[in-house]
């Protein structure tokens, strides 16, 4: 009786273990699922950017007025801009990951150029993330980026 009783708890632990890694899985695709949302919004705020850049002069302060980039985005302009910070082994490893899925636009190259626009426009806004991108600036091989987003604050 005490081996049925053994084996049938070691069943309740691996089935209630895997219920954990499911719920976990699926807590992190959702979660990954909403941070891509969050980021094509604001990519697609961010193209209407080039047209008024192409019309007015005072493009940062017509953005503003159309609220183009809210201060709630700047953990993804961050983001963004940090990839061009990473260490050289993560961007071969993105360039591996490019190769293998070609479709995924998230993936595509402008977005730390996007991101220094983004922070331009949230001014004094972005301010939180100025220690971030001093790290950037002793982390990386070319600073202009960081330099850029720290001069637009």
């Amino acid at each position: 009786m005490s081996r049925r009783k053994a084996k049938t708890s070691r069943l309740g632990m691996i089935a209630s273990a895997g219920a954990v890694l499911l719920l976990l899985v699926g807590g992190m695709l959702s979660f990954h699922g909403l941070r891509e949302r969050e980021e094509s919004e604001l990519m697609e705020r961010l193209s209407r950017l080039e047209r008024l850049i192409e019309e007015s002069p005072n493009w940062v302060e017509q953005a503003r007025e159309e609220r183009l980039v809210h201060s709630d985005d700047l953990p993804i302009l961050v983001r963004w801009l940090g990839r061009e910070y990473r260490p050289e082994w993560m961007k071969r490893a993105e360039a591996m990951y490019r190769r293998l899925a070609p479709d995924n636009d998230y993936l595509t190259d402008g977005y730390a150029f996007k991101a220094t626009r983004g922070i331009a426009i949230l001014g004094t806004n972005a301010a939180p993330a100025i220690p971030t991108l001093v790290h950037f600036l002793r982390r990386g091989d070319d600073p202009e980026l960081a330099i850029q987003a720290l001069g637009s604050i």
